[in-house]
């Protein structure tokens, strides 16, 4: 019992680990993005959203479940 346990603790130190990263990596990004629609006169943020809203990608929709999954 006790190899099952701690098979079940390692699993939720790594998702854990994964949900640290896919958040860090989401801010990073929207932080970068915000950086460079400062810099650069093009907002590069606004024509993102309207990609989004208009093209509405599944990578988006992924990107979101696995947030909220592993949260």
């Amino acid at each position: 019992m006790k190899a099952c346990d701690s098979c079940k603790i390692q699993v939720i130190k790594k998702t854990n680990y994964q949900m640290m990263n896919i958040r860090t990596k989401s801010i990073f990004v929207l932080i970068l993005l915000g950086i460079v629609d400062v810099v650069i006169p093009i907002p590069i943020i606004g024509l993102m959203l309207i990609y989004v809203i208009v093209q509405k990608p599944s990578w988006l929709l992924d990107l979101a479940q696995e947030i909220y999954r592993l949260g």
